[in-house]
């Protein structure tokens, strides 16, 4: 898994964020797997969490 890119890391700035696109989408996603008991619930806990 390699890190985010420089264009990455530069757009996160530019929107004020602190963290890029694809690491808020990471952590959504490790969430949800966490929490879901089935494919479906993962679906929907993503959902649910933006």
């Amino acid at each position: 898994m390699t890190g985010p890119s420089q264009a990455e890391q530069e757009k996160a700035l530019r929107r004020g964020a602190e963290e890029t696109s694809r690491e808020w989408l990471r952590r959504q996603v490790r969430a949800a797997a966490v929490q879901a008991r089935d494919a479906e619930a993962f679906v929907s806990v993503l959902a649910d969490r933006g």
